[in-house]
């Protein structure tokens, strides 16, 4: 690498660090100026304030790595094809494909950064947020994929695997406990979480007292779960890698509980890193290509590629959820159609 590739290399990572940083940290001042009456409410602390703030840099930050990979390129090498750097670069017979190669080897070093910090940092961070804004319910003990619950008057409630989305329940045991003994105990093979009621399916009662099983192909047990805990149970998969997500689909889907959010969330989050290094190849072919443009216009152009990327993203992800599209092409195909795209034009760069 000469001392060319060096500089604009230098210029680009210091760019993609001011945006990624700079931006990062305005989103998150402005989340905590909109949420602020909710955060001192709940913690009663403006300390609260400044740890909210911090802690959710690492997720909006996530989310905007791609745009500024988009926005340096455009800048520092329309700037360089403005000043004709890059016909003097070429008069000397170098390589331009070759010589942009730095700059793709780092737009990979930043796919590594994004998933880390999306998969690694920012379930951490979240959490803690979590933590800090709702106080856990001393009857509720989440497991993994499951839930126990005690209620009043002795029951305790317990699903082994259930889906806070489709209120799917698998392997429920109920248990009725009178004065430190267990009088009752209720095992149903699934059921359905509606509201507060759980309607089970196939189940054994077991009588204690009278000792006895009877079998029920229904029952409805009333006041059991809560729309709170359901709520809970949601943060709780948002906190979730995607490797705890993997394992969780696989625990659902082997019990015969198909999930398609958790399906469909599986597959964005794993291509979603790869869209820094798109955004690079697409901006290194448009900055030699619309050299003429100044600042502010390549940035306006940088942003506007970045909101119909993320626009149609978010279109293929609503697609997935409903159904009407499977969960890998919801999570796949347009950071794949950026990715031909992107392909394409650097192919397209003069050599």
């Amino acid at each position: 690498m000469n001392r060319i590739q060096k500089r604009y290399l230098k210029d680009f990572v210091l760019l993609l660090l001011g945006f990624s940083i700079s931006l990062s940290i305005v989103f998150s001042i402005i989340f905590v100026v909109g949420e602020m009456d909710t955060i001192i409410k709940k913690t009663s602390s403006v300390e609260a304030l400044v740890k909210v703030g911090l802690l959710k840099i690492p997720e909006f930050m996530k989310y905007i790595l791609p745009l500024a990979c988009l926005v340096s390129v455009l800048l520092v090498f329309g700037i360089a094809a403005r000043k004709n750097e890059i016909i003097i670069i070429r008069s000397c017979g170098v390589d331009m494909r070759r010589f942009l190669l730095p700059i793709i080897g780092v737009s990979l070093v930043v796919v590594v950064i994004n998933f880390v910090i999306s998969e690694m940092v920012t379930p951490i961070t979240t959490e803690r947020i979590n933590r800090m804004l709702h106080k856990p319910m001393k009857h509720v003990v989440y497991s993994a994929g499951g839930v126990w619950i005690r209620k009043r008057g002795g029951l305790i409630v317990r699903a082994g695997v259930f889906d806070p989305y489709t209120g799917s329940l698998k392997r429920v045991s109920l248990f009725w406990i009178k004065d430190g003994v267990l009088i009752k105990r209720m095992e149903a093979e699934s059921g359905l979480w509606r509201g507060h009621d759980w309607a089970l399916r196939n189940l054994y009662i077991y009588d204690l007292n009278k000792k006895r099983v009877i079998r029920k192909e229904k029952s409805v047990i009333k006041g059991v779960g809560g729309i709170e805990i359901l709520k809970r149970a949601r943060k709780r998969i948002d906190e979730m890698s995607v490797f705890s997500l993997i394992k969780y689909h696989n625990k659902l889907k082997a019990l015969g509980v198909k999930n398609i959010k958790v399906s469909v969330d599986v597959h964005s989050r794993l291509s979603y890193p790869f869209t820094n290094l798109f955004m690079v190849l697409i901006g290194l072919c448009l900055s030699f290509s619309l050299r003429l443009l100044g600042g502010l216009l390549t940035m306006g152009l940088g942003i506007g590629i970045a909101l119909l990327y993320w626009f149609s993203f978010t279109m293929a992800l609503s697609f997935g959820y409903a159904g009407v599209v499977p969960p890998w092409l919801a999570g796949w195909s347009i950071p794949g159609l950026f990715g031909i795209i992107g392909l394409y034009l650097y192919r397209r760069i003069p050599v």
